[in-house]
């Protein structure tokens, strides 16, 4: 299962981490720890995405549409239908290209230690710090790519509102994209945009494979409903598909 390989991914890749917020926090140059181990793995292999390589492109798409289908498959049990599955790793190297000519043209962004950044901290909104769009390896971040993103969802839809269902740890994360939107000189795009958030489920971590899936929420609930169902043998004998019901029930439960 993907989930596992990401554990398992992020429990070697969890000593590193800890290394790096040490020398940050230090005040140290990262730049010997992110050039070895599973950091230079990571940053080739993104490179690598970023520059089409078709070895890596053909990695990425496989498990992304084993993600994809799953995703159709768990939504399409709760009746949920999507027109479209999109992310900021499908975004045309033009849009994040116009993205960063906007922000330099405007002077809002710079360079800092081989990394482009945005420092919030200058443009009237301090509490939002600084954050990096391009690393010191060349490759780009989630903030440039969803600012792009941003640029070609408003052309193609053409949309009244885009609105981000994550959870609150994104909070402050959104509040840098909505800002940059609006530093980019489009004030109305910047207020076409909303963060809807929720919390998160305590005990859960995706990264540490504490969480229960949806699909297996369902199942669980499915066969709660079928065990209730049962209890009463005359009742359950009378009706036509306790199959159906249970699920009709399972979803009812879970909504």
């Amino acid at each position: 299962h993907l989930l596992d390989v990401y554990v398992e991914v992020n429990r070697l890749f969890a000593f590193e981490e800890k290394a790096r917020e040490a020398a940050k926090k230090n005040k140290q140059d990262t730049a010997d720890l992110e050039s070895q181990g599973l950091f230079a793995e990571r940053n080739a292999f993104f490179k690598a995405m970023e520059e089409r390589e078709p070895a890596a492109i053909a990695l990425w798409k496989r498990f992304r549409d084993v993600s994809i289908i799953r995703y159709i498959e768990t939504y399409a049990r709760l009746n949920i239908h999507f027109d479209e599955y999109s992310g900021e790793s499908q975004i045309d190297q033009k849009s994040i290209k116009r993205v960063e000519k906007l922000l330099a043209e405007r002077g809002i962004s710079e360079e800092d230690n081989g990394s482009t950044i945005l420092n919030f901290k200058k443009h009237g909104a301090p509490k939002l710090d600084v954050a990096i769009l391009r690393n010191r390896t060349g490759t780009s971040t989630y903030i440039l790519r969803d600012l792009a993103a941003v640029l070609e969802r408003s052309e193609k839809f053409n949309f009244d509102k885009m609105i981000y269902v994550v959870s609150t740890e994104q909070d402050a994360y959104l509040r840098q994209v909505f800002k940059a939107v609006e530093l980019m000189g489009d004030q109305d795009l910047a207020k076409k945009l909303q963060h809807v958030s929720f919390g998160r489920v305590e005990g859960m971590s995706t990264r540490l494979g504490n969480v229960r899936l949806l699909s297996d929420i369902l199942d669980e609930c499915g066969r709660s409903m079928h065990d209730v169902m049962r209890a009463n043998e005359d009742k359950y004998a009378q009706v036509e598909n306790p199959e159906a019901i249970a699920d009709t029930l399972r979803i009812s439960a879970v909504m």
